[in-house]
């Protein structure tokens, strides 16, 4: 079994940033990844680190929830969240691959800013995005994050997760008004994603940002789950009933592709 071993000429020119521990957890992880199952000693021999050292990282990395120990003889493995972990950054990457050119078309049919966002526990975060070529538009930068129940991508995502969670997140937090239109009554929040639900889209009427508009559709996955949503946003002042409308059936149409691409079956 090849074992985990490390330069002495690198370790000594090891940047001053670097921290030691963070290095050694990969380490474990890379070691176990390659055992399977390992034993303190087994650890111990793999990295050359004595066993007391190696016993605190393991059960720290146990007690963290990414290491199980098999009861029967004691040895470590790495848990299903490593894999989970690992699912949604492969995910994410196959999912900005495929909506971009998408977006970018959809982008160019409507004039609009088309974004991208999947769900952080409940925020929305912002993968991928085309901005409109319009002075007056809404440009939310990659990696931005905002509050799911005030925004058409979050209310997307946040309609496909099981009612009994969107309830214990009202009853541990309150919804916080960041413009006159946000919703901030549960029952009424909870009635918004009865009806998006129902309609296969989200609508964020001025919730966010006063004089900005967004419509959001959620992507499916190859298990019919909600991993991402896109959205259209617009200044109020640009947004006509008849434009709305239009923009709407474009941009489900434009998820729906993306789903199919994903694997859905929509």
């Amino acid at each position: 079994m090849s074992q985990v071993t490390r330069n002495t000429d690198v370790e000594a020119k090891t940047p001053y940033f670097v921290i030691n521990s963070v290095i050694r957890t990969l380490d474990i992880i890379n070691c176990l990844s390659q055992r399977g199952e390992a034993s303190v000693s087994d650890v111990s021999n793999c990295l050359k680190i004595n066993k007391s050292t190696v016993h605190r990282f393991l059960a720290s990395m146990k007690y963290a929830g990414f290491l199980e120990q098999n009861q029967e003889n004691q040895k470590y493995r790495l848990s299903i969240k490593l894999f989970e972990i690992g699912n949604r950054v492969i995910e994410r990457v196959s999912i900005s691959e495929i909506a971009k050119p998408i977006m970018q078309a959809l982008a160019e049919k409507t004039g609009e800013t088309v974004n991208l966002g999947i769900l952080d526990h409940y925020e929305v975060v912002y993968i991928e995005k085309c901005v409109s070529h319009n002075n007056l538009r809404m440009d939310c930068p990659i990696g931005g994050r905002d509050p799911a129940y005030c925004t058409a991508l979050g209310k997307a995502l946040l309609s496909f997760q099981p009612e009994e969670k969107i309830k214990l997140f009202l009853v541990e937090n309150s919804l916080q008004g960041k413009t006159v239109n946000t919703i901030t009554e549960p029952a009424a929040f909870l009635e918004e994603l009865k009806l998006i639900r129902q309609n296969g889209f989200a609508v964020d009427r001025e919730e966010l940002i006063r004089g900005i508009n967004c419509i959001a559709a959620p992507i499916l996955n190859n298990e019919n789950k909600a991993i991402a949503a896109m959205s259209i946003s617009a200044p109020k002042v640009r947004i006509t009933k008849t434009g709305f409308e239009a923009n709407t059936q474009e941009l489900i149409v434009a998820t729906q592709e993306i789903s199919r691409q994903m694997g859905a079956k929509v």
